[in-house]
């Protein structure tokens, strides 16, 4: 091995922090042996001992944890402990707002999905806001029969006459939904709910499930139409947090307010 690489770490000698000083080389020396002849021999000076202050100020770490030129290790980060979750530091926040904020939409693009998908929420609106009241107890109860019906299976379409069963009003040539899938429908009579005479839908069946199942699904669709509109507009990009924060809202609330419309034209 070269006599500049220190054996224990592979590092230059020179860079090392020596713990205990090397004895240095002074040539050779001569030393009186046992029978009283002088030998010549190489042997190194022995340096002297260090005072005992100097002693006490001097603290050597363990070779396991430092470098090869002497500074402190610092530990693997496979090997620290881990932290089921973590919380975000000031340096991690600061990052992120440090981040350029994302482009805004284009005007045209942000006004078409606007347009499309007030039109959308405004149609599962509709559709959701009868089967929510008479779900709820809010309507009449009657008898429907059966006109005509085209399509099969989910494309059935279904049309007919209501007789409400208080003979308060009679509704001709509307829609029935809920029709069972059978091959000879027309002159059945079935009982059905209708929420007044202005109505043009009739709902088959006296349970409640089918008209839960309607209006959850469609006041779904509502919501996810406002998030659409938040997001094609750009409305969470805006630089501005209080902006931002508004023009959320009122993307998330626009297609609400529509529902909450059919609803109180509709009772």
């Amino acid at each position: 091995m070269s006599a500049g690489i220190e054996p224990t770490t592979g590092a230059p000698r020179n860079t090392v922090p020596q713990r205990v000083p090397r004895i240095a080389d002074t040539g050779p020396r001569t030393v009186p042996s046992a029978d009283g002849t002088q030998t010549s021999t190489r042997v190194g000076a022995v340096p002297a001992p260090a005072p005992a202050a100097e002693d006490e100020d001097d603290f050597w770490l363990p070779i396991e944890q430092v470098n090869w030129d002497g500074t402190p290790a610092r530990p693997d980060p496979d090997d620290r402990p881990r932290r089921l979750w973590s919380f975000p530091t000031r340096r991690t926040l600061a990052e992120r707002s440090a981040q350029p904020p994302k482009p805004p939409r284009r005007p045209a693009s942000g006004l078409a999905g606007l347009v499309l998908l007030a039109l959308l929420s405004s149609f599962f609106a509709w559709v959701s806001v009868e089967p929510l009241w008479l779900a709820f107890g809010h309507g009449d109860l009657g008898t429907a029969t059966v006109i005509d019906c085209t399509g099969q299976g989910i494309g059935q379409r279904c049309r007919g006459e209501f007789i409400s069963a208080d003979g308060g009003f009679t509704a001709e040539d509307i829609r029935l939904a809920g029709v069972p899938a059978e091959d000879k429908l027309e002159g059945w009579q079935l009982t059905a709910r209708m929420i007044s005479g202005d109505s043009g839908t009739a709902y088959v069946g006296t349970g409640t499930g089918s008209l839960h199942l309607r209006w959850a699904l469609g006041l779904t669709l509502v919501l996810l139409c406002g998030v659409g509109i938040v997001w094609a507009t750009g409305a969470d990009r805006l630089p501005n947090r209080a902006a931002r924060r508004g023009a959320v809202l009122v993307g998330l609330a626009g297609p609400l307010a529509i529902t909450a419309g059919f609803l109180a034209a509709t009772f």
